[in-house]
């Protein structure tokens, strides 16, 4: 008798557990609507500064809507619908660890480039080759308001450079798969007219 109460505990734990991960499959889609694609005029806008009283509101739904991607390591405020001077990065995934970056600045990136697959997440499913200085020195806010000045290696040097570019109104990943289409495209049409 007490297996058979086992048994039925077990499939009622397990039926919860997957209404649970259905429900919270439904609540963090609804945040990965709010990423701004590649057809919205806001990508190519250059930001404005952020104030200390804006950076809690913007990195709080900044982290929130990181998080229910499944791959990102970063994203920026135009990327969500603001164009103000802020991005979190995410370089570890695993440990789940946001690094927010107010009014970044780009001190020193004069140092040995390297070429390395990116991905956008205004650009879903696009990955493109791109050159980028293996070593950077960046300056930024967090988001208690204090200054940081870091030196930032490899991937982390990477993500920032890629989020400050949307700052700035540019995507790399963008631009070059725009690039593509065109080629390919004018490929397509001179075949057809010979």
């Amino acid at each position: 008798m007490s297996k058979l109460n086992g048994k039925a505990k077990a499939k009622k734990r397990k039926r919860e557990q997957s209404k649970r991960s259905i429900e919270k499959a439904r609540y963090m889609k609804q945040y990965l609507t709010k990423i701004v694609k590649y057809d919205n005029p806001i990508l190519s806008q250059e930001c404005e500064k952020i104030s200390l009283e804006e950076i809690k509101g913007i990195s709080d739904e900044l982290i929130t809507v990181l998080s229910a991607t499944k791959n990102g390591v970063g994203i920026s405020a135009p990327q969500i619908g603001h164009t103000k001077r802020i991005f979190v990065m995410r370089p570890d995934k695993k440990e789940n660890h946001f690094i927010i970056c107010a009014n970044p600045e780009i001190v020193k990136d004069n140092f040995v480039e390297f070429t390395d697959i990116e991905g956008c997440l205004s650009y879903p499913n696009v990955k493109a080759k791109v050159k980028r200085p293996w070593k950077i020195e960046v300056r930024y806010t967090d988001q208690f308001g204090n200054k940081k000045e870091r030196e930032l290696l490899g991937l982390r040097a990477r993500i920032f450079l890629h989020e400050n570019d949307h700052l700035n109104g540019i995507c790399l990943v963008g631009q070059k798969w725009e690039e593509e289409q065109k080629e390919r495209f004018s490929k397509k049409d001179q075949e057809e007219s010979s």
